[in-house]
């Protein structure tokens, strides 16, 4: 038996015995009360109905504790009017325009007309809400029958603030759904959607290329295998401006140089002239907050705070982050690509192609790095000290000027935490390795102007050091390099990245 037959079945039982209780009362009190239980029933049948039946953003439930089913009532409605059925020798019957009639309610602009005889119509109706909808919770969900509760909104918070460009819209589960729709806007109606996706088995939802400081807002509707669906109230972000994680950028002075070291321990032999044309490099690693704000997640193991360097990112994770800072910025972005492959805890971009001619930002050349790492200096260390530490103010002045084992055993630091080079950038020895663009390959013996690396490899260039090399205070020296596959999220969470942006 279907819902609105149990109830239409319960609502008879519960005439019958009414139907005998009045029919021993005398003529004149029989009626004087059934006016009463009209009234009554008629008044709570109005108010449920506006509270339940219309659209909540029209009415506002005026009894939002009551446990009324609007399916089954709209159904069992349908039956009584439609089938006329009899109620203590009478029929019941409806009309379009206003009787004389005992009692009215409002339902889309129906009026139902009652004759004399139906004084217990209003006890029926409320037999029907409190025996037939009393135990269903409270479904918005409508088209199959089937009770569906509309979907909880989760993240975005309703009225955030600052949110990413690219945000993943998520919401809790609802029983029975089997399939959810996610809609977005920039208008509270809906009237019109900027994003639009169906059918989704999660419970989250990427959204990409949102404008920046804007007002969205946002719905899920949940559908169940008898397509009966639900949808949930908006909620509504705004998204953050786009100065807000534009890097400071320092301008690095063209120039020559000469590049690598005659010291075997750190791999950059042989030492040759490298001349660089001007370009801007980010003040700071790339932080916590920066990359949150731009990729809409956070991958970092060391979770500790916004200023804290963003670490366990592989070479593609940088360089798409640089190709969606370039989109914010209104820059030509600088890598091309297939496609993208988002795998467990890394992606991948396919056939990787860098235009230098693009004015976008990007991740430094092995050369642009040691460059700007020196700053001018001529010796291992940008601070002016060489390689190995022989005394306690070698070493100290380490602890100075870079987060290395000896002063950070647990983990990374905050950005700008230790004495800047003579350019004004921090933490290029220690905290993190990071990103170069460059293949690692073989030095040349030869002079070059803006060297851009091997061109085919497996292994993308690592520079600077990072926390957790114990013992290992060449890896901090301004000519050390190292490798690993663009693919590859570094163990001891010890890889992120910088920025510079220019044409060359």
């Amino acid at each position: 038996m279907s819902d609105a037959e149990t109830v239409v079945d319960a609502a008879r039982k519960f005439v019958s015995i009414l139907d005998d209780y009045t029919a021993s009362m005398p003529r004149d009190r029989k009626f004087t009360m059934g006016d009463r239980l009209l009234a009554r029933g008629m008044l709570l049948l109005e108010t449920v109905v506006e509270a339940y039946y219309l659209p909540r953003h029209i009415k506002k439930p005026k009894i939002a504790e009551a446990n009324v089913h609007c399916e089954i009532i709209r159904q069992l409605l349908r039956l009584l009017f439609e089938k006329g059925i009899h109620i203590s020798g009478k029929t019941m019957a409806v009309s379009p325009i206003k009787n004389n009639i005992t009692g009215r309610f409002s339902m889309k602009g129906w009026f139902v007309s009652m004759k004399s005889g139906f004084v217990i119509f209003g006890i029926v109706v409320a037999s029907l809400l409190i025996w037939g909808c009393g135990s269903k919770s409270s479904p918005t969900g409508t088209g199959g029958g089937n009770t569906l509760s509309a979907p909880t909104l989760s993240s975005p918070s309703n009225g955030a603030t600052s949110q990413a460009t690219s945000p993943t819209l998520m919401w809790e589960a609802v029983t029975g759904a089997t399939a959810y729709d996610v809609r977005v806007s920039t208008v509270a109606t809906f009237a019109s959607t900027i994003s639009s996706q169906t059918g989704l088995a999660a419970r989250s939802a990427s959204v990409v290329g949102l404008a920046n400081s804007t007002n969205y807002y946002w719905e899920v509707n949940a559908t169940n295998a008898d397509s009966t669906s639900a949808w949930s109230s908006s909620w509504h972000f705004t998204t953050l401006a786009a100065s807000a994680v534009s890097p400071t950028m320092i301008s690095i002075p063209a120039g020559t140089f000469q590049m690598g070291s005659t010291n075997a321990n750190l791999y950059a032999s042989p030492v040759h002239s490298v001349t660089l044309g001007a370009f801007t490099m980010s003040k700071t690693l790339v932080t916590q907050a920066q990359y949150q704000a731009v990729m809409g997640l956070n991958p970092s193991y060391f979770d500790s705070g916004s200023t804290w360097p963003v670490e366990s990112v592989n070479w593609y994770d940088a360089a798409w982050f640089c190709n969606k800072l370039s989109k914010l910025a209104g820059l030509d972005t600088v890598y091309t690509y297939t496609g993208v492959y988002q795998g467990s805890g890394y992606d991948t971009l396919t056939s990787v192609a860098i235009n230098y001619a693009k004015n976008g930002y990007r991740l430094p050349t092995e050369a642009e790095y040691e460059y700007a790492n020196r700053a001018g200096t001529t010796t291992d260390y940008y601070w002016g000290r060489n390689y190995p530490p022989t005394t306690t103010a070698d070493t100290l002045a380490i602890d100075s000027n870079a987060v290395w084992y000896y002063n950070s055993p647990n983990g990374t630091q905050p950005v700008a935490t230790k004495k800047p080079n003579a350019w004004g950038l921090y933490d290029m020895s220690g905290n993190v390795w990071e990103w170069c663009n460059d293949w690692y390959g073989n030095y040349s013996a030869t002079s070059q102007t803006n060297p851009t690396g091997a061109t085919t490899g497996s292994s993308r260039v690592l520079r600077g050091g990072s926390w957790v090399n114990n013992g290992g205070a060449y890896v901090l020296c301004a000519a050390y390099r190292n490798g690993d596959g663009p693919e590859y999220v570094s163990y001891y969470y010890r890889s992120g990245f910088r920025v510079v942006c220019g044409a060359r």
